[in-house]
């Protein structure tokens, strides 16, 4: 395995960044989108882009997240990374991460998860998107 250079990354940067960090918040306004164009569903959960970040909030739980994403490096290849946090103690506390890969497909925990989703072709991808935050989220018992 070769070591990354400077001008590695900044090709890898150059030819598939924009890209990629393109499609990383195509998919958080696609999920906030269709969540808020769902009014009977959103009565209890509310979801909200704020600088281009995703924010939930389900106030009967008082839980409240958002995210952070960026471009990552995994096995040589650029990932988009969406990490969700949760404020508990004065801290941020992260929680569930959402990889994107080049191919557009989507992947819960870890960027090599199986199954993966592709974001281009397949159905309900919000609802995948949002029911991984739900069981993370539960499985850390924020909720």
């Amino acid at each position: 395995m070769s070591s990354l250079t400077f001008i590695g990354l900044s090709q890898l940067l150059s030819k598939k960044g924009e890209l990629l960090q393109q499609n990383t918040h195509d998919l958080l306004d696609r999920v906030n989108a269709a969540w808020n164009n769902k009014r009977d569903l959103n009565k209890q959960i509310s979801i909200g882009l704020n600088d281009g970040e995703l924010e939930v909030s389900i106030p009967q739980l008082r839980f409240k997240c958002f995210t952070e994403s960026k471009l990552s490096l995994y096995e040589g290849s650029l990932i988009g990374v969406i990490t969700f946090y949760t404020s508990r103690d004065g801290k941020n506390q992260e929680f569930h991460k959402v990889f994107l890969d080049w191919d557009n497909c989507m992947h819960f925990g870890a960027p090599d998860s199986t199954p993966s989703i592709d974001t281009d072709y397949a159905e309900n991808v919000e609802y995948h998107f949002m029911n991984a935050l739900i069981e993370s989220a539960s499985r850390n018992k924020l909720i």
